[in-house]
C-alpha cells in the first residue's frame, strides 16, 4: 500500500511537471501538491481506516501479551511485528508526503 502511495505521487509529480513543460503552463505542478497531500493524509489514518476506529483504540490500550490460537506462537508475534513494522512505515511515508506535497502547493509556482 505504501509503495503503491508512492508511486502515485511520483506519477503525479511526473506528469504535472511535463504537462507544465509541453504546454507553458506553471500551474500544474503546484496543483499536483493536492493530490501529493491527499495521499499522505490517507496514509496517515491508514490503520484507522482499516481497522476501524474502536478496534485501533483497543490496540493502543491493550497492556496484556494477548492470546495465541495457532500452534507455533512465534508466526502469530512475528506476523504482529510485521504488521506494526508496516504501519510505522506507513505513518514516516505519509507524513513525508504531506510535507512535500504542502511545499510544492505553496512554492510550485516559483519552480
Amino acid at each position: 500500500m505504501t509503495i503503491a502511495f508512492i508511486i502515485l505521487s511520483l506519477v503525479s509529480i511526473v506528469f504535472s511537471v511535463k504537462h507544465d513543460l509541453m504546454f507553458k503552463g506553471d500551474h500544474c505542478f503546484q496543483r499536483s501538491g493536492g493530490i501529493i497531500t491527499s495521499l499522505g493524509t490517507f496514509l496517515l489514518i491508514w490503520n484507522i481506516v482499516k481497522n476501524g476506529v474502536v478496534k485501533t483504540a483497543e490496540n493502543i490500550h491493550t497492556t496484556d501479551g494477548g492470546t495465541f490460537d495457532s500452534k507455533n506462537p512465534e508466526d502469530e508475534f512475528t506476523e504482529t511485528i510485521s504488521e506494526e513494522s508496516k504501519n510505522i512505515i506507513a505513518v514516516y511515508i505519509g507524513t513525508i508526503l504531506i510535507i512535500l506535497g504542502t511545499l510544492i502547493s505553496s512554492f510550485g509556482d516559483l519552480i
